[in-house]
């Protein structure tokens, strides 16, 4: 995990690197933008993308209409593809894009989800049911897509984000967390968490050499979720202890 803004950075980076299919290298003359820049960069990137092909997609969204939702899916998943369905997703009501999804394998829906931009169907996401996120999280997690995961996680409902998470081992939720944009979304899922999953994270975040990142987002958190990381980290084992070298100012990190 990076710490404060080199984390959403690099996040940011790595979305226009899928927005645009490219390699990092090809992106090393942005490094020295702001986060902010790079977050207008990339929703100027996005809407020059989707605008250049509106006229395409908007009629076939129309055209849908008039076919079951069940037939959706199918033409979907057996002629269009995942690169089309996702472009004409963002003209679909989000009743019906929920409908014709539930007939999608998990495997297609993960696929269309690879190709669209999370900030344009929020509405979608949010309204997305639990056993479905679950499923998706769980495809994303076998692909190691946790760029798509983190970037789910900055619309999805935090009840649902928490109840998923719990699911999620430490060391993949602490890869996802670098993904997470919104840091006030994080920080409301550490509040929830319980002694173990933080404990857990710490430990984790310890092997990933991440812990400074986990302890500064930790550091926006209630003063009780602080008292207890800082609490949780006086149970860490010597050996752990001495393979990070937690420094007495980690704990001036957690604790104001």
């Amino acid at each position: 995990m990076y710490s404060g803004d080199e984390m959403h950075k690099n996040s940011e980076i790595q979305k226009i690197m899928n927005l645009l299919s490219v390699e990092q290298k090809d992106l090393e003359f942005l490094s020295g933008l702001s986060v902010e820049s790079l977050s207008f960069l990339r929703m100027k990137i996005t809407s020059a993308i989707l605008e250049e092909q509106s006229g395409v997609w908007e009629p076939l969204a129309r055209v849908s209409k008039f076919m079951p939702n069940f037939l959706n899916a199918k033409v979907s998943e057996d002629i269009l593809g995942p690169k089309i369905t996702a472009n004409i997703t963002y003209h679909v009501p989000t009743k019906d894009a929920l409908v014709i999804a539930s007939y999608f394998s998990t495997k297609f829906f993960c696929d269309v989800l690879e190709h669209i931009v999370p900030e344009k169907i929020e509405h979608i996401i949010k309204e997305s049911p639990n056993d479905l996120m679950k499923k998706v999280v769980h495809e994303l997690r076998r692909r190691e897509n946790y760029l798509l995961i983190g970037s789910l996680i900055d619309y999805t409902p935090i009840s649902t984000v928490h109840k998923i998470s719990l699911e999620v081992n430490d060391s993949e939720m602490i890869q996802i967390m670098d993904y997470i944009t919104r840091r006030d979304r994080l920080v409301e899922l550490l509040d929830l968490y319980d002694d173990s999953k933080i404990l857990g994270l710490v430990r984790a975040s310890i092997k990933l050499v991440k812990m400074e990142g986990l302890l500064e987002v930790f550091s926006y958190t209630k003063n009780k979720t602080r008292e207890k990381v800082q609490r949780l980290i006086g149970r860490l084992s010597s050996d752990e202890k001495d393979t990070y070298k937690i420094p007495a100012e980690a704990y001036s990190i957690v604790i104001y």
